[in-house]
């Protein structure tokens, strides 16, 4: 395999690569994952080869968007006025077992 499919394999290209930090070697990332994950948090892309040749890549996750949007439900939604009253105790009955 060329050295520009594997790059494309990876999504990535030839310019990118450049940038990466040296292939790590599998043995060596499960001894220091945990470091490895701390340098891919901070935004540093790790390359894990195996036998020289890359085969996985570890990159920070994006925070996902969610934007929350107060009252959207105001007006819309109504809660009697007996919503904390005692239940009746046919319906109790149902939650007890008796």
């Amino acid at each position: 395999m060329k050295t520009a499919e594997k790059l494309t394999r990876l999504g990535l290209t030839k310019k990118a690569a450049i940038h990466l930090m040296k292939p790590v070697n599998i043995y060596e990332a499960k001894a220091q994952l945990s470091h490895l994950v701390d340098l891919a948090a901070s935004g540093e892309d790790v390359v894990v080869a195996r036998h020289g040749k890359p085969v996985a890549r570890l990159t920070r996750l994006e925070p996902g968007r969610r934007t929350v949007r107060y009252g959207v439900l105001k007006g819309k939604i109504e809660v009697g006025a007996d919503f904390d009253a005692p239940l009746p105790p046919e319906v109790l009955a149902g939650f007890t077992g008796r």
